[in-house]
C-alpha cells in the first residue's frame, strides 16, 4: 500500500483508489483529492491551488541507472533565497516540510521511499525572494547541470512559479530535459543558459513577461512552439538556436539588438517581422532557416547587418519586403547587398 499523508483510514481508500484510477502512485493530501478526482473524470490535469507557492512536478523513477544507487535517494534541490529559513519545503510525500539555514545560493536532498509522481512545493515568507539557477557556478534546480546528473534532472516534468520569484537565474533547469511545460505568474528576468538543453519544453508562460533574455537560454529546446518578447528589454546570443519548431515569436519596441545566432536553425519560422526599433542584426541571426517564406523590416533605414551570412540558407523564393521608397537603401547597405535581389517594397 502506498504511504499517504494522513493516518484515517477513510482518506487512505480514496487515495488508493485515485491511485489506481490513474495508474500512478502519487501521494495525495485531503484537500488535493477533490481535484484529482474530477481530472479523472475528464477535467484534464487539476490547477494548482492560487496559495502563491511555487510547485516543481517531478517523477521518480524506480530503476537505478546500472552502476548508480536508485535515483529516489538523495534527489537534489538547489534553490536561492534572501533570507535564512525564508523558504519552506514541502517535498510531497507526507514528510515534514523543511527550511534551509543561509542566504544566497541553498541545497538540500531528500530520499523518497518509493517511486511514483511528487509535486515540491516550495513556499517563501513575506521578505524572502525565491531564486533558481546560480550566476557563478553549474547548478540547476536539480543539481549540478550537466549529464552525469541526468537521472536526477530528467525527473522535473513541469514547473508552476509562484509568488516572489523575478529571476530565472543561469543554468536554472538546463539538462532538465523531460521538462515540457514552465508557468510564471510575475514578471521574470532569465539568465545564461537557464533552459538550454529542455528538449521537451514545449509549453513557456510568463503571465507578467519576460524582462530579460540571456545567452543561450532557450538553446536546443526543440519542442517549443513560440515565444512572446513584448516585455523584453534584451535577448543574449543563441537565446533560441536550434529552437526547431519555434514557430512564432513576437518581438515588440523594447529591443534594439538581435545578437549572433539568436533564431540559426529555428526551421519551423515561417513569417518574421522585424519592427523598426530594430537597428542591430548580429552575426548569423537567421542562419539556416530555411523555411521562411516571408521576412517584414518595418524601418526605413536599414538595421545594421554583422556580416552577410544573417540570413545563409535563405530560400530562393523567400522575398524580403521593406518599406515603400526603402528598396535601394536596403539593397545598398553593407551586407545587403547579397540579397538584393529578394528583396520587395511592402504592397501597398
Amino acid at each position: 500500500m502506498a504511504t499517504v499523508t494522513t493516518n484515517n483510514q477513510y482518506y487512505t481508500d480514496i487515495a488508493n483508489a485515485i491511485r489506481g484510477k490513474n495508474g500512478t502512485e502519487t501521494q495525495y493530501k485531503p484537500s488535493e483529492m477533490a481535484a484529482a478526482i474530477q481530472a479523472i473524470s475528464g477535467g484534464g490535469e487539476p490547477e494548482p491551488p492560487d496559495d502563491g507557492k511555487t510547485r516543481l512536478y517531478i517523477t521518480v523513477p524506480a530503476n537505478a541507472m546500472e552502476g548508480l544507487p536508485p535515483p529516489r535517494n538523495q534527489v537534489p534541490l538547489y534553490i536561492q533565497q534572501t533570507v535564512a529559513n525564508g523558504v519552506t519545503i514541502d517535498w510531497g510525500d507526507g514528510t515534514a516540510p523543511e527550511t534551509l539555514p543561509g542566504t544566497g545560493n541553498v541545497n538540500t536532498t531528500h530520499t523518497y521511499e518509493q517511486a511514483g509522481d511528487y509535486i515540491i512545493s516550495l513556499d517563501p515568507v513575506e521578505g524572502c525572494e525565491l531564486g533558481f539557477g546560480t550566476n557563478s557556478s553549474f547548478y540547476c534546480v536539480m543539481g549540478i547541470a550537466d549529464t552525469e546528473n541526468q537521472a536526477y534532472c530528467n525527473m522535473l516534468k513541469k514547473v508552476i512559479v509562484g509568488n516572489n520569484v523575478t529571476d530565472i537565474g543561469n543554468y536554472a533547469f538546463e539538462y532538465c530535459s523531460n521538462l515540457s511545460k514552465f508557468i510564471s505568474n510575475s514578471a521574470i528576468s532569465i539568465g545564461d543558459y537557464a533552459f538550454r538543453y529542455c528538449y521537451n519544453l514545449s509549453s513557456f508562460i510568463s503571465v507578467g513577461g519576460v524582462t530579460k533574455i540571456g545567452k543561450e537560454t532557450f538553446y536546443s529546446c526543440y519542442n517549443l512552439l513560440n515565444f512572446s518578447l513584448d516585455s523584453a528589454s534584451s535577448i543574449g546570443k543563441a537565446a533560441f538556436r536550434y529552437c526547431y519548431s519555434l514557430s512564432s515569436v513576437v518581438v515588440k519596441n523594447k529591443i534594439s539588438t538581435l545578437e549572433d545566432y539568436t533564431f540559426a536553425y529555428c526551421c519551423g519560422l515561417l513569417n518574421v517581422i522585424i519592427p523598426n526599433n530594430i537597428d542591430s542584426i548580429g552575426t548569423n541571426v537567421f542562419y539556416n532557416c530555411y523555411n521562411v517564406k516571408e521576412y517584414h523590416f518595418l524601418s526605413p533605414t536599414p538595421p545594421a547587418l554583422g556580416n552577410t551570412g544573417v540570413f545563409s540558407g535563405i530560400p530562393p523564393d523567400c522575398i524580403i519586403y521593406v518599406p515603400v521608397g526603402s528598396l535601394q537603401a536596403y539593397q545598398t547597405a553593407t551586407n545587403w547587398a547579397t540579397y538584393a535581389d529578394q528583396m520587395q517594397e511592402e504592397p501597398v
